[in-house]
């Protein structure tokens, strides 16, 4: 009775089934009882060998499956090849039989000559000619307008009544010298004649001086002259000098694009403007 006690908990024991308790009790008679340690180290090695020979015997088991397995599984993977070649060859006979039934016999059939020779009744070729090179075309060019033609035609005309007033003094005469050379259109002689003229006609002669430059295409000269006009905000000249400005900005197009239309949205923005609608008839010539 004490034996079988002995196996069944040495069995538990190894394979760790037993509760703690029964554990240290277990471990307390293997270190005080040398009858107990010889059994369990007998046990120990039937267990030992029992798994040895399960083990010997699985593996002897699995390597029998895996020799007979392949031929079960090689007729499954041919056995549908088979039956699509037994398919394939009925439907080529039926494909056979019913070409030979609706073939028709060999009299019915047209005399068939050979047909003549192509070199015999084809003409022979046109000599083709030379290729000659593709001329390229120039690309159309759109009328671009002419902005100094426009701008001469708008700019204000400064021989006014307010550039002819009478005077005493001999400056009056140098000035109207050089009215009468613009007038004449020698432009350079009347900014000769205007560099004489004393600072009582300063306004007049730089006004008339810008108009010169102006007409010279002298551009940047002539907007220096119409802004130091516009700067001193002069009652007399101020709003033509702005007209003259916007026009020297109009000439020297594409250049000057952003200042004259920034200019010209400002004139627009303004309708109490002297030359409000001169400039509302610019912008629709502009868009034409």
């Amino acid at each position: 009775m004490k034996k079988d006690w002995w196996d069944d908990q040495i069995r538990a024991y190894l394979r760790g089934k037993l509760a703690a308790v029964e554990k240290e009790q277990f471990e307390k008679m293997l270190r005080e009882d040398p009858e107990f340690v010889a059994e369990v180290a007998l046990l120990r090695a039937e267990v030992a060998s029992t798994e040895v020979l399960i083990a010997a015997d699985t593996r002897q088991l699995f390597q029998q499956w895996q020799t007979e397995k392949p031929p079960q599984t090689l007729y499954l993977s041919i056995k549908p090849l088979i039956w699509g070649l037994g398919i394939s060859a009925v439907l080529l006979l039926l494909c056979i039989v019913f070409l030979v039934r609706d073939r028709p016999p060999v009299d019915s059939l047209p005399n068939m000559q050979p047909p003549p020779s192509p070199a015999a009744e084809r003409p022979a070729p046109a000599a083709i000619p030379p290729l000659q090179a593709p001329q390229a075309q120039a690309p159309a060019k759109s009328p671009s307008k002419n902005y100094w033609a426009m701008a001469r035609q708008h700019i204000q005309n400064p021989l006014s009544a307010n550039l002819r007033r009478p005077s005493g003094d001999s400056t009056l005469s140098t000035f109207q010298q050089a009215q009468r050379a613009y007038a004449a259109g020698n432009y350079q002689q009347t900014l000769d004649l205007l560099a004489q003229t004393d600072s009582t006609r300063q306004q007049s002669a730089t006004y008339l001086s810008a108009h010169a430059l102006f007409q010279l295409r002298r551009f940047d000269l002539a907007t220096a002259q119409f802004e130091r006009l516009i700067a001193q905000n002069s009652r007399q000249f101020r709003f033509h000098s702005e007209w003259g400005l916007l026009m020297c900005r109009l000439a020297d197009r594409p250049r000057r694009e952003a200042a004259f239309r920034r200019q010209l949205h400002d004139l627009l923005a303004q309708p109490q403007h002297p030359y409000f609608e001169q400039a509302r008839a610019l912008q629709k010539t502009l868009k034409e």
